[in-house]
């Protein structure tokens, strides 16, 4: 992770809650293909 100087703490948050919202869709969406296979 590139966090430049004339980086202010609001890109930086931003840029994390990014990447946290991109997580946790991914993580949902695993558990919904998990939870499809398991009714097979």
């Amino acid at each position: 992770m590139i966090i430049c100087e004339s980086c202010d703490n609001q890109c930086i948050n931003a840029f994390i809650i990014r990447n946290l919202s991109n997580l946790s869709k991914n993580f949902s969406t695993i558990l919904h293909h998990k939870r499809k296979s398991a009714e097979w």
